[in-house]
């Protein structure tokens, strides 16, 4: 298939009747180590991908916005100002997002837009937060104004992502589009808004891998999950509290005792996880890949145990993959029980890179997975 780029440049001169003005793109990523840490504020390691989405644009005249998204197979016109919802929901994130953007005093012009994509959706991969993103880029470059600060990007995103699409995302898909590079890791504080750029070692790559399963958080656990880790994180400080006030270190692995059943578990995931991910980050500030590839094989086994997001069929695919040749380290990846595998492994030219993700291109109407 050809690219999200060649396949926008060929759609806007067909539908619109000319060459676009200019093309944007924003990427997918993958969570190396972070997994549900994000949720509750803490930092995340993220690996920007070479899939992402592509908008070609062109300016108008008026107020209007006309949206062709290719990999949904359908288009939208509406007026910026006027927002109401189609019913749509890949149109109605984007009438949300102007309508965020308005609201911090960013004027919008009118502007032709055709979107395509080259990563699948409900894999866990950022597709929506990617695809947003491309907009957000096409309306800053249309305005010639500085670009939207990747903070800002992250706010509307996730606003839109809330009150157009009934979708409570974190705010990290939009940020690592914002300023990611494919194949530039980076540590991600979500809370703050800030990252730091990361090496990559030579000679490994990170590769997502399709389990074939790929539910909806509602045909999953995932609230009921999400409410647990909240009760545990929140037991958790009571302990804290406690131990301070009895002149005791706040030694997390301990309090956890004070943490009942299944609360324990949840935030026991957590804790962890968060530790992985700044030994995640040393490891890669040192090239150690031997090291990263031990701390994924760990983040799935609390996966598994602790938050309990995967089951015994995902289990034996993961054990599968870690067992194949030049494998160092291999989890679950994504909300759960399902998606994507993630994969660390020796780069082998015979071996087949992010297309293992597998599906049909969607750039256009979401992930309501990721």
């Amino acid at each position: 298939m050809a690219s999200p780029r060649v396949r926008a440049e060929f759609a806007y001169e067909g539908r619109f009747g000319g060459p676009p003005r200019g093309f944007v793109a924003a990427p997918g990523r993958l969570v190396v180590l972070g997994e549900h840490v994000d949720a509750t504020g803490g930092p995340v390691l993220a690996l920007p991908l070479r899939r992402g989405v592509t908008c070609a644009w062109g300016p108008r005249p008026d107020r209007s916005v006309r949206i062709v998204a290719l990999d949904a197979k359908a288009g939208d016109r509406f007026v910026l100002g006027a927002y109401a919802k189609s019913g749509r929901r890949w149109a109605d994130l984007v009438r949300g997002v102007c309508a965020a953007l308005e609201a911090e005093g960013v004027r919008l012009p009118g502007i032709d837009l055709v979107v395509a994509g080259d990563l699948p959706a409900r894999r866990g991969l950022g597709s929506s937060g990617a695809f947003l993103t491309a907009v957000v880029k096409a309306f800053d470059a249309a305005r010639g104004d500085e670009p939207t600060p990747p903070s800002t990007v992250a706010d509307v995103v996730t606003e839109a992502e809330r009150t157009w699409g009934g979708n409570v995302a974190a705010p990290l898909d939009a940020y690592v589009a914002a300023v990611g590079a494919p194949g530039r890791p980076l540590l991600v504080d979500p809370a703050r808004r800030t990252h730091e750029g990361l090496p990559w070692p030579d000679g490994v790559e990170a590769v997502p891998i399709d389990t074939g399963v790929h539910p909806t958080r509602a045909e999953t656990p995932w609230a009921e999950r999400k409410a647990e880790l909240a009760e545990g994180l929140k037991r958790l400080a009571h302990a804290r509290e406690a131990a301070r006030a009895t002149g005791g270190g706040p030694d997390d692995a301990r309090l956890l005792d004070r943490v009942p059943e299944p609360f324990v578990r949840r935030a026991r995931h957590v804790v962890t996880e968060a530790r992985r991910v700044a030994e995640g980050a040393q490891a890669l500030r040192r090239g150690d890949a031997v090291a990263l590839g031990r701390l994924l094989d760990e983040s799935h086994r609390s996966l598994a145990r602790d938050f309990q997001s995967s089951t015994p069929a995902l289990d034996a695919l993961v054990a599968a993959r870690r067992a194949e040749p030049g494998v160092l380290g291999a989890r679950l990846h994504g909300f759960g029980w399902g998606g994507c595998l993630l994969v660390l492994r020796e780069v082998r030219p015979d071996a087949p890179t992010t297309d293992d993700a597998g599906g049909g291109p969607d750039g256009g109407p979401g992930d309501p997975a990721s």
